[in-house]
């Protein structure tokens, strides 16, 4: 149950069977990388809500994409998360008032932001509490830290596919599968320099949308085995963090996106969120509509006087005038 209230989120509220064989491996004490499970989560409902289309009624667990705007992006955060090296990120943000955005804000937003500091794409970087969240490469480890920090930036930064789903062939209620892992685009969140991202040798899912479906137990291990087999051929430099971009990605990017920030941002805007459910020009519209078919309805059920009286004018009218009519002559009876 708290697993599906508070972590997974599946659509309505509901708790599904799905989590009920990792809740009972937690229970017995057993240790899980519950961060691989739910990133993958995230994946899938992020593919849902813009594939569906933009179905703002999301399942998986959408909260966390949204605390990592709010972080990165304060812009759009209800608070100001102020720098405290011993207090969590987190519940800042989760206890602020909600503040509601349409999608024209974000995409505005979004669209005409040139560029972001480097204190702010290092917040998490930089921020040193609690111990075991510290991603600091500067440092050698001490014996008893070695295993556990290479681990932890093993999972980071090794592109890979994320197992999805935790019941396999289980019915048409239950999927399994996997999301495709890719830090290599987000460099400068992770204090290394951006070069251009490269696809993977390799994926389950082919490098597209398409999204395979696990039916049996030994794919599941193929890939878990896979991903074993890259940890341990895994090495990490001890580096000082470098934030910036390469000149050959800076030249990339920009043929990359020069015809896409040609246009003013008012008019992509329209075209895009004319037609979108969660949009603020949509919800107008609706609204609009709305009003106006209440206004239709008591119009109907209350005329004005005015109308009335023709109404009742034109009865009166067609009433007498077949006083005066001739009627057709009526057959003659013996």
């Amino acid at each position: 149950m708290w697993l599906c209230k508070f972590l997974a989120c599946p659509k309505f509220g509901r708790i599904t069977k799905e989590f009920q064989a990792l809740a009972e491996v937690l229970a017995d004490g057993h240790q899980v990388a519950m961060g691989p499970i739910f990133l993958a989560y995230l994946y899938k409902g992020l593919h849902e809500v813009t594939t569906k289309p933009m179905d703002y009624h999301a399942s998986d667990p959408i909260w966390i994409f949204q605390l990592w705007l709010q972080l990165y992006f304060p812009e759009l955060s209800p608070t100001t998360v102020c720098p405290n090296d011993k207090a969590l990120w987190g519940p800042p943000l989760l206890n602020a008032p909600r503040r509601k955005h349409y999608v024209e804000d974000c995409f505005r937003f979004f669209y005409e932001c040139l560029e972001k500091t480097m204190e702010h794409l290092s917040i998490c970087l930089d921020h040193r509490f609690p111990d075991y969240l510290a991603l600091d490469l500067s440092s050698y480890p001490t014996a008893e830290t070695k295993d556990e920090r290479h681990n932890m930036w093993v999972s980071i930064l090794i592109s890979r596919d994320l197992p999805y789903g935790l019941m396999v062939n289980k019915g048409s209620n239950y999927h399994c599968g996997d999301e495709l892992y890719y830090p290599v685009a987000a460099g400068y969140l992770l204090g290394f320099i951006q070069s251009i991202p490269i696809p993977p040798m390799d994926s389950f899912n082919l490098l597209s949308s398409w999204w395979v479906k696990f039916k049996d137990a030994k794919e599941v291990t193929t890939l878990t085995d896979l991903n074993q087999d890259l940890v341990k051929s895994f090495s990490i430099p001890i580096r000082d963090l470098r934030f910036g971009d390469s000149n050959i990605f800076i030249h990339w990017w920009k043929e990359m996106s020069a015809s896409w920030f040609s246009q003013p941002c008012s008019e992509i805007e329209d075209r895009i969120f004319r037609y979108c459910p969660c949009s603020l020009a949509f919800q107008r519209e609706k609204e609009k509509k709305k009003a106006q078919a209440k206004v239709d309805i008591t119009e109907k059920e209350n005329p004005p006087a005015d109308i009335i009286e023709t109404e009742r004018s034109a009865k009166f009218a067609n009433a007498n005038s077949g006083r005066g009519e001739k009627r057709p002559n009526a057959p003659i009876q013996a």
